[in-house]
């Protein structure tokens, strides 16, 4: 809030160690609520230490709220997205030097399509798509208020997709949330949203199934030392999902620990292979490297009332 009286509405509920606020920004006060649980039946739980981090002063507008249309789409389809960013700054404001849309699938960007740069111009080397983010750089930064104008291809994977905005002043690496933009779609009636629902849910929970690259040398020479087991989780929320090595025999060799993923895309682009969570490093779960050969993985979607399953075949040379 501003005033200590009028409040937005409470962020979701989160029982991770730590999470980005899903608040209205900027705003100058915040209140919290923590509900505490134990299954130790001896010892009451107890509330160690809450730390916020937050930015004063530098940031990139006094204001920033955005939309996206169309508001419905098929499962798994490329659309065309039109992004809409109303953009504030007042005498404060440190210019906009970044504009992330976080995305569920990678983006292609028409960046000579977009409007409103207000003498802004979008810099194209430093301007790329990776799985989960469209990032538009702006050189020189955008200085004035405007209304930002972004269209962009990407695919829903999911019920829903929240396209969240972030805005970044020169050299900051703590962004500005956008707000939702206020008011109605003057085109449909319907109240202004950066959440985009999906209208059809045939569409499979795990496809583009690989390993990347498909033939890993795990010799400490830094090229190729890990594959990716690469996949996409579709129509799911999110799943907890795991990936097991085996040999041609049938041996379990290697569990890779189970992560809870949203729907998305976990194929290396623009990042190493290292970074995803179907990342392998050669070695069996006592930490010897395996034999040099071919392997058999799968991909465990974890889902009731039974898991969905996919599977393929990766390399090891040396």
């Amino acid at each position: 809030g501003d005033d200590g009286v009028a409040w937005s509405d409470w962020s979701p509920w989160r029982s991770a160690p730590s999470w980005v606020l899903d608040v209205p920004e900027p705003r100058p006060l915040l209140q919290f609520e923590a509900h505490l649980a134990t299954r130790d039946l001896l010892r009451g739980p107890r509330l160690d230490s809450l730390v916020v981090t937050y930015t004063v002063g530098g940031l990139p507008a006094a204001a920033a709220a955005a939309s996206v249309s169309p508001a419905a789409v098929e499962l798994g389809v490329d659309e065309l997205f039109t992004y809409t960013l109303d953009v504030e700054l007042d005498g404060t404001s440190a210019g906009v030097a970044r504009v992330a849309v976080v995305t569920p699938f990678p983006s292609q960007l028409d960046a000579g399509a977009i409007q409103g740069l207000a003498g802004a111009a979008v810099d194209a080397a430093n301007t790329y798509a990776v799985n989960d983010t469209l990032v538009i750089a702006l050189d020189p930064p955008l200085a004035t208020s405007t209304q930002l104008l972004i269209p962009f291809r990407t695919r829903l994977l999911s019920v829903s997709h929240e396209f969240q905005g972030l805005l970044y002043a020169p050299g900051a690496s703590n962004p500005l949330r956008a707000a939702t933009r206020s008011g109605d779609d003057p085109l449909t009636g319907a109240p202004f949203s950066t959440v985009v629902e999906a209208t059809r849910f045939d569409y499979p929970v795990l496809s583009g199934v690989g390993a990347v690259p498909p033939v890993l040398s795990p010799n400490g020479d830094g090229v190729n030392d890990v594959s990716a087991i690469g996949f996409v989780l579709g129509r799911v929320t999110e799943a907890p999902v795991r990936i097991e090595i085996y040999d041609l025999g049938g041996r379990r060799l290697r569990t890779l620990p189970a992560q809870l993923l949203r729907a998305g895309r976990f194929v290396p682009i623009g990042r190493a292979a290292g970074d995803l969570p179907g990342s392998w490093d050669g070695r069996d779960d006592a930490g010897h490297l395996v034999a040099p050969g071919t392997y058999l993985f799968r991909v465990v979607a974890q889902l009731e009332p039974s898991d969905e399953v996919a599977a393929g075949l990766v390399s090891v040379a040396y």
